[in-house]
C-alpha cells in the first residue's frame, strides 16, 4: 500500500499523527506532494518528513524558497509580496541547512506506472516551469487555483488531456487542502487534502491510501491544542493570528471567521 499526504504547513503535531497512522497500517511507500514548511514549526515538520523517508515533490512553498524568485520581484514592498517574503524569510531562518539542501533535490513531479504525483495539477507545473524559464513576473509568486471537488468538468479538461497524453490514468495532488476522489474523462483525480491545515470543514488532517486500485481517504485525530500553543508562542509572521487559530479549530477558511 502507498500512502500519500501533502500540505503539512509547519504543523508538526498533525504531521506526526499522520505519519504514525500511516505506519500503523504498514504502508510500503510514502509520497509527499509538497508545501511542508509555512506554519509554526517548520523545523519539527521537516525532521518528521526526513525521518519517515517519504518521496517528496516540490510545492509552491518550496519553489518560493529554493528558486529565490520572491526576492527578485519588481515591487517587494507591495502586498501580498511583502507578506510572502516575510514568511519565507522566517521559515528559511527556522529550518536547518540540511533541510534546505534536501528541498533543493525535490522534483516538480513524481511518476509511477500510470500514476502522476504533483503538488497542484500537471498543467500548473508545466505553466510554472514556463513562467520561471521566461522570467515572467507572474511566475514570481505563482499560486495555482487548483482543482476542487465541485470544479466544473471544463476546469478538468486541460488536465485530463495532458494526463492522457502522458499516459496517466490517476493523478494525486494537494494544494487546496480539501480531499476528494473524482473521475473525469477516464482519469481519476485524487486530492489528498492537507496533513496539517485542513480546509474541508473537518479540522482533522487527512491522507490517502492507494493499493494500486482502491483509493481511500483517511482522517486522523491529533493534539490540536499543542499546535495552537505553537501558533501563539512562536514568531511565525501572522497578521491575523486568531483567524489562523479559527481555521485550525474548524477546518474552515478565514473568510468565514465571525466578525463582531
Amino acid at each position: 500500500m502507498t500512502a500519500i499526504f501533502s500540505d503539512t504547513h509547519g504543523n508538526s503535531p498533525a504531521t506526526k499523527a499522520v505519519v504514525e497512522d500511516i505506519r500503523s497500517r504498514n504502508a510500503e511507500k510514502l509520497i509527499f506532494p509538497g508545501d511542508a514548511m509555512t506554519g509554526p514549526d517548520p523545523r519539527g515538520t521537516m525532521d518528521i518528513l526526513s525521518e519517515c523517508r517519504c518521496i517528496p515533490v516540490s510545492g509552491n512553498v518550496e519553489q518560493w524558497i529554493i528558486q529565490g524568485d520572491i526576492y527578485r520581484t519588481p515591487d517587494p514592498e507591495v502586498e501580498p509580496v511583502k507578506a510572502v517574503i516575510e514568511k519565507m524569510s522566517w521559515v528559511s531562518d527556522n529550518i536547518r541547512k540540511d533541510h534546505l539542501d534536501w528541498i533543493l533535490t525535490w522534483p516538480d513531479e513524481y511518476r509511477e506506472n500510470d500514476a502522476y504525483f504533483v503538488h497542484d495539477t500537471p498543467s500548473d507545473r508545466k505553466r510554472e516551469r514556463m513562467l520561471r524559464k521566461n522570467s515572467d513576473p507572474e511566475g514570481y509568486l505563482y499560486h495555482a487555483k487548483g482543482l476542487r471537488e465541485d470544479s466544473p468538468e471544463t476546469a478538468f479538461a486541460e488536465h485530463v488531456s495532458l494526463a492522457v497524453d502522458l499516459g496517466f490514468r490517476k493523478v494525486f495532488f494537494g494544494h487546496t487542502h480539501a480531499p476528494y476522489v473524482r473521475a473525469v474523462g477516464g482519469v481519476t483525480f485524487c486530492n489528498v487534502g492537507s496533513a496539517g491545515f485542513s480546509l474541508d470543514a473537518d479540522p482533522r488532517p487527512s491522507w490517502v491510501s492507494w493499493d494500486g486500485d482502491k483509493i481511500q481517504i483517511h482522517h486522523v485525530d491529533y493534539d490540536l491544542e499543542e499546535t495552537i500553543s505553537l501558533v501563539r508562542s512562536t514568531k511565525y509572521p501572522l497578521p491575523e493570528r486568531e483567524e489562523y487559530v479559527y481555521m485550525l479549530r474548524t477546518g474552515n477558511h478565514w473568510r468565514t471567521y465571525p466578525r463582531s
